[in-house]
């Protein structure tokens, strides 16, 4: 680890002859697992079905919810950027993901879900070795959850039906 992110701290253990030495991350970083990753799309898939939903994700009220309904559950106190950082993160995983299935031409492995590419085909395309941009193309964690709040677009909502009203009359009198 880089030393701008670490700080170390040496305290005396109480009712002993012994210092302990203890590591202890700077503020400025956040530290993400796979549980408080779930519950933050868990909490962005709320605001969105509360319709706390822009163009490109949670509007402002969103992610004044995210934050504190997060930081609530966790007590650590990240802070909104730290949040949004990592949402932009995963939902920049996804659609490079997403986008490489669907417009490289390219195929999908069906054991792990990620682009599965032919070596010499690869390498005869972009004149590079076979290795398709690093993990550009690899699945992303929580795919699922990010699926639910990406993968739909207006289309994908099914048939419109009116009650009536639109339109010219086609019943003949």
């Amino acid at each position: 680890m880089p030393s701008a992110y670490i700080h170390l701290h040496k305290i005396h253990v109480d009712n002993t002859n012994k210092w302990q030495t203890l590591v202890q991350m700077s503020r400025d970083r956040a530290n993400w697992d796979d549980r408080k990753l779930s519950l933050m799309l868990d909490l962005v898939a709320k605001q969105k079905q509360l319709c706390h939903w822009g163009e490109k994700g949670p509007t402002s009220i969103g992610w004044t919810n995210i934050y504190r309904s997060f930081n609530d559950s966790t007590k650590l106190g990240y802070s909104k950027k730290q949040i949004q950082n990592k949402f932009n993160e995963l939902k920049r995983l996804y659609f490079n993901w997403r986008d490489g299935c669907k417009h490289t031409g390219l195929g999908r492995d069906p054991e792990t879900g990620e682009v599965a590419v032919d070596p010499v085909w690869y390498a005869a395309v972009h004149g590079e070795s076979y290795e398709p941009a690093g993990d550009k193309y690899k699945r992303p964690p929580f795919c699922e959850q990010l699926f639910s709040l990406f993968g739909h677009t207006p289309r994908d909502r099914g048939e419109l039906y009116s009650a009536g009203g639109h339109g010219t009359d086609q019943t003949k009198s």
